[in-house]
């Protein structure tokens, strides 16, 4: 009875719905006020209280984090011409710090890719991946910490040229942002590449100090190249050559000559020294056996005209891989300050100009090409390179603007909203478009396309052992991938049962002919390997197929193959770690007596004389 009642009291009563929504608009305009309030008490205390470097940290945190926003337009799908590849890479590091070869990764058959291709910058992915549990997860928030890294270390490089905090940021938007990096990052998934790119504003501000700054300084260039090498051997070896002419060309004309290449000669050993941990280990296997490297590819089939590669770069046509529309912003940006630029400048521009050559089909690469230049395969890769240039001259524009603070932030903000909308319009297209397409195998991670597909639909021979028999290479590899156990120069098969862990590999083979046979197990075979049978080591050999070949007696054994790091990798990992600790002792000394402005000076009479500078 009593709900009766108070059920129709409830339907006698009329909501006042103007009232309703007045009161609504009352308490968000008191919320927008309060945030405002303490949105401005925020800013006004980061303004006094924060130093500089937290407000760049910060910018860099937001930056980065609107980076990532077309990324996640994917629906949670990863892309990538070289998707198998790199996917299989990262789970090979599940064992690295005991094995340098997993034998889960790349077909179960020992292939060993990390002896030859650098993962220590790549690492993080990995522990990104288990901490998330996804491969798409780990792979944006590691691109999200690329992108932090990527703009501090361009911002600071700028800085210590140009001197100019509002022009540094505006450089590190623009390459951050750049068409060639979100290609290699959404197109080719080029994890190697996309790393590199983070470092080599560091590599060309080590240069910049040698030639032109303070030489002393020699270990920043040491640095940014031994990233290099720690990230991506082709990279390296390109920025190398083009770091060794940009000296060489420009030194002639600066002052104190002989001590700016005395510190050149300086960081390129320390280079070395540091990097030897990827370098000896490369070369200990290349002399221990042949390795097919990739390769192959004309430089000339995938030139362009300069016609093309405008057109392209206009519709920012980031499945093309050219510099896209923001460098052409960027040339032109560069034409309104042509009168204010200066000799270096100019200098640069000459070699803008060098690398759009390399990369047209005005040079007519010979057919005959040496293995080195096969190896770069593609001619626009040294986008990388022009992206860097560009971006940083037509960053300049703004040094000798004076414009309000006011001013700056709007154009700071224009531009960093203008370059996220043309990037989510270029991922967005391609995602709809491979969306709507039946998936590529190889390069698709999705519902549709699952993991173990995309690892093992094909088999990549890079950096696996070269068979004699080049013809049989093809079918070489696939009994290997097959796991089966083949009498050596026969086609007879044993009987034999493998398991795999991602240290090692092992089984049984049954041996029924009644004699000892050598026989050819289906694992790849370098230096540093252990074969055990009955848990006895035995010795090994490299069969003209590419196989790792044992004498095996008659009847059924078991057989275990794992790795362990050679004696060279320790000696050369231990000389990185004690090239590093005197550089950092270097650098500690030098900062300190640059703080308190001393000067060393050794006399051969008297011996080291410290004095005030």
């Amino acid at each position: 009875m009593m709900n009766q009642t108070n059920n129709k009291e409830f339907q006698g009563k009329r909501i006042d719905w103007q009232q309703t929504l007045d009161t609504s608009k009352e308490i968000a305009q008191g919320l927008y006020k309060i945030l405002k309030g303490l949105g401005r008490y925020a800013w006004g205390s980061l303004k006094r209280n924060a130093s500089n470097r937290l407000k760049v940290f910060i910018i860099a945190l937001i930056v980065s984090l609107i980076y990532i926003i077309p990324l996640l337009m994917s629906n949670g799908i990863l892309y990538g011409d070289d998707l198998h590849f790199h996917l299989n890479r990262v789970l090979s590091l599940a064992t690295i710090k005991e094995s340098p070869v997993n034998f889960k990764a790349f077909y179960k058959v020992g292939q060993g890719v990390d002896l030859f291709y650098p993962y220590l910058t790549y690492y993080p992915y990995y522990l990104f991946y288990k901490l998330t549990n996804s491969l798409y997860t780990g792979w944006i928030i590691y691109v999200y910490c690329l992108s932090l890294v990527t703009y501090l270390i361009s911002y600071y490089s700028s800085k210590g040229i140009v001197a100019n905090n509002f022009s540094s940021h505006i450089f590190s938007i623009f390459y951050v942002f750049s068409a060639y990096r979100l290609g290699n990052i959404v197109i080719r998934f080029a994890t190697g590449e996309v790393i590199a790119m983070t470092f080599l504003p560091l590599v060309f501000y080590g240069l910049y100090q040698i030639i032109k700054g303070n030489y002393r300084k020699w270990y920043i260039l040491t640095f940014g190249v031994t990233l290099l090498i720690y990230s991506h051997i082709l990279t390296a070896v390109m920025t190398a050559v083009l770091v060794g002419l940009i000296f060489l060309t420009s030194i002639w004309f600066q002052e104190q000559k002989l001590l700016r290449f005395y510190n050149f000669l300086i960081s390129v050993s320390s280079s070395l020294a540091l990097g030897a941990m990827q370098i000896f280990s490369i070369l200990e296997q290349f002399s221990y056996s042949k390795i097919d490297t990739p390769g192959g590819f004309s430089l000339n089939d995938s030139s362009r005209t300069f016609a093309e590669i405008f057109q392209l770069s206009l519709k920012n046509e980031i499945k093309a891989l050219v510099p896209g529309l923001l460098i052409l912003v960027a040339f032109i940006l560069i034409l309104l300050q042509v009168r204010k630029l200066k000799k270096e400048d100019f200098y640069i521009i000459v070699w803008v100009i060098a690398l759009l050559l390399f990369e047209s089909k005005l040079i007519v690469w010979p057919s005959n090409a040496s293995k080195i230049l096969d190896v770069i395969q593609f001619p626009w890769r040294v986008n990388s390179f022009i992206t860097l240039f560009s971006t940083f001259l037509a960053s300049k524009i703004f040094i000798t603007r004076r414009l309000k603070s006011l001013f700056k932030g709007l154009i700071f903000f224009g531009v960093l909203i203008s370059l996220t909308a043309v990037n989510i319009k270029s991922s967005t297209d391609i995602f709809k478009t491979l969306s709507h397409h039946k998936p590529v195998v190889v390069s698709e991670l999705s519902y549709r396309n699952k993991l173990n597909k995309v690892l093992n639909v094909i088999a990549l021979r890079d950096y696996a052992n070269l068979s004699a028999r080049e013809k049989d290479n093809i079918p070489d590899t696939g009994k290997k991938i097959a796991h089966q156990v083949i009498i050596k120069d026969s086609e007879i098969l044993l009987e034999s049962n493998f398991t795999f862990k991602n240290s090692y590999a092992q089984g049984t083979i049954l041996n029924d002919t009644g004699q000892e046979q050598i026989v050819e197990l289906p694992f790849y075979r370098y230096k540093g390997q252990i074969v055990t049978l009955d848990g006895k080591e035995v010795p090994t050999i490299l069969s003209d197929s590419g196989a790792t070949t044992i004498h095996f007696p008659a009847g059924q054994h078991k057989v275990k193959i794992t790795y362990e790091y050679t004696a060279m990798a320790k000696v050369a990992h231990a000389a990185s770690i004690m090239a590093l600790l005197m550089i950092i002792l270097y650098m500690l000394i030098y900062n300190l007596l640059e703080k308190y402005k001393i000067d060393l000076y050794f006399d051969r009479k008297r011996g080291l004389m410290i004095y005030p500078a």
